[in-house]
C-alpha cells in the first residue's frame, strides 16, 4: 500500500464507548462545518474546536483532513447502501417506479444534509479517494441489477449492470440539479433521468 493510502486510514479505531463517542463528535462537527462552508475552507483546527477537543487529540484519529473525508464518505456510503437495501425490501413495485422513488429520496436527503454534496465534490478532486466512490457505484449497480433481474430474468445481465453503473455515476449531477430546483420540478427531473437510462434496457 502506498504512503498516501496509509495516510487515508483512521489512525485510531475506536473500541470503547468513549472513543466511539469522540469519533462521532468529530464526524458531526466536520459535517456541520463542511455543510456550511465546504471542505476546502474548513481547517483541522476549526473541526477540533467545533468538536470540543484539541487539534493534537484530533490528529490522534486522523493524519489529515483527507483521511477524515475518506472516513466520513465510507460511513455515508454504508448508510446509503443499507438505505437502498431497505427500500428494495419494501412495497415491491416496477423497477422504474422503485428507481424513481429511491433516487428522489436520495436527492432530498442531500437537501436536508448539505454536507453530503460537499463530500462528493471533495471526493472527485482526489484521484485516490474517488476510487471509493466508483467502487460504491459498482456495488449499488449490482444491487439494482439483482433486483430487476428477479422480475425480468430475460435481460442481459452485463449490459444491465453497465447501464446501471453509468446511472449511479451520474446521480451526483442529477442531485445538484435537483437541489437547485423546486420539489415538484425535481420529481419530473428524476423521472426523466431514470426513463432516459432504462429506455431499451428494462421493460
Amino acid at each position: 500500500m502506498s504512503r498516501s493510502s496509509e495516510s487515508l486510514r483512521i489512525r485510531r479505531t475506536p473500541e470503547q464507548d468513549r472513543s466511539k463517542a469522540t469519533l462521532q463528535a468529530i464526524h458531526s462537527a466536520a459535517a456541520s462545518l463542511f455543510g456550511s462552508r465546504g471542505t476546502e475552507a474548513v481547517s483541522m483546527t476549526a473541526i477540533a474546536d467545533a468538536a470540543g477537543m484539541t487539534k493534537a487529540a484530533l490528529y490522534r484519529y486522523f493524519d489529515n483532513k483527507q483521511a477524515l473525508i475518506y472516513a466520513m464518505a465510507s460511513d455515508m456510503f454504508k448508510q446509503n447502501r443499507q438505505r437502498l437495501i431497505d427500500t428494495l425490501s419494501e412495497n415491491p413495485t416496477s423497477a422504474r417506479g422503485k428507481l424513481k422513488e429511491a433516487l428522489q429520496e436520495y436527492c432530498e436527503l442531500h437537501r436536508e444534509e448539505p454536507f453530503r454534496i460537499r463530500l462528493f465534490c471533495a471526493l472527485h478532486t482526489d484521484p485516490e479517494i474517488s476510487q471509493l466512490e466508483i467502487s460504491e457505484s459498482k456495488k449499488n449497480a449490482e444491487i439494482w441489477a439483482d433486483y430487476i433481474l428477479k422480475t425480468q430474468p430475460h435481460l442481459e445481465k452485463k449490459k444491465l449492470r453497465r447501464h446501471l453503473f453509468l446511472m449511479m455515476e451520474l446521480v451526483d449531477g442529477l442531485t445538484r440539479v435537483v437541489l437547485a430546483s423546486s420539489k415538484s420540478e425535481s420529481k419530473l427531473l428524476v423521472s426523466d433521468f431514470v426513463d432516459s437510462f432504462l429506455e431499451g434496457v428494462v421493460d
